[in-house]
């Protein structure tokens, strides 16, 4: 009802993998190029056989080739011509937010695989919004909204493409304005306290410095309500190795204490509770529980 095709799975040009609307007396044809998993291209004797260099020599080769056979319909100089994939060109800018594990060098294709008679090559994956020099206009469009507090200083945008027959596409950025930001903060307890309420209704990661305590991310999140991730950063260790001291004749109540002293929680809860259970568990050993 929307005028939205989705296509899950690759097909030829013939079965769905190529559609064609009609605008204002003009027709385009877009082909469609979901991502391609490299267990659907590279097969396991394959992984085995070659070094990481040929399989990812592989994946591309196989991917180019299907980029070529959706292509070749829109290779009539009568009809606008868009291919729209879902891939990793390398040399392309990380936003933030993407998955590591699919936009590594395995999962690369280069953009000389766009054929220059297409008007226009509309990418998605990465997420941050840029353009590749390459025979057609080709552009990632990016998400329309920061995904990962990695993404917090992107400038977020759609794009608006205007094509005809003959003449090369032309593309302009529309920056969003509305929505939603992430922002960092980072600071001791007490400065943070100092920045309540300028915020506004951005999301938030705030990193806090010092010695940790119990109910710390309430603590924060009383004066940050959105605040969706608490750390607690650790200062630096000064590289000295007589932090660590022998176990042997020390007490398990010592050792907790060192260990609160390591990792800067000053909070006589914890060794309280500590005592609690470390004297629930001598009795229980005692009594054969």
């Amino acid at each position: 009802a929307a005028g939205v095709t989705l296509l899950g799975n690759g097909a030829r040009p013939d079965a769905g993998g190529v559609g064609e609307v009609v605008r204002a007396g003009v027709r385009a044809r877009v082909a469609l190029l979901p991502f391609v998993a490299q267990r659907h291209v590279v097969r396991a004797e394959q992984l085995l056989a070659l070094d990481g260099g040929q399989a990812a020599g592989h994946y591309a080769e196989r991917v180019h080739a299907r980029i070529a056979a959706l292509s070749a319909p829109l290779a009539d100089p009568d009809v606008v011509g868009v291919l729209a994939a879902h891939c990793f060109v390398r040399g392309g800018r990380l936003g933030g937010g993407e998955r590591d594990a699919q936009t590594v060098f395995d999962y690369g294709i280069e953009r000389v695989a766009f054929p220059d008679f297409l008007h226009y090559v509309a990418l998605g994956h990465l997420h941050r919004q840029q353009s590749f020099a390459a025979g057609a206009p080709t552009w990632y469009c990016g998400s329309p909204i920061a995904v990962d507090f990695g993404e917090e200083d992107d400038r977020k945008g759609v794009l608006v493409v205007d094509a005809e027959p003959g003449v090369p596409a032309r593309v302009r950025s529309v920056e969003l304005t509305t929505p939603i930001r992430l922002r960092t903060l980072t600071g001791s307890l007490d400065e943070l306290r100092e920045r309540r309420g300028e915020t506004g209704d951005a999301w938030l990661r705030v990193r806090v410095t010092g010695p940790g305590q119990a109910g710390l991310a309430d603590l924060v999140r009383e004066w940050f309500p959105r605040a969706v991730d608490v750390q607690l950063v650790k200062a630096e260790e000064d590289g000295r190795t007589d932090r660590v001291s022998s176990r042997r004749d020390r007490t398990p109540r010592e050792l907790f204490a060192d260990y609160l002293a390591r990792e800067q929680i000053d909070d006589a809860r914890r060794g309280a509770l500590f005592d609690e259970l470390h004297a629930d568990a001598v009795e229980a050993e005692r009594s054969g529980a």
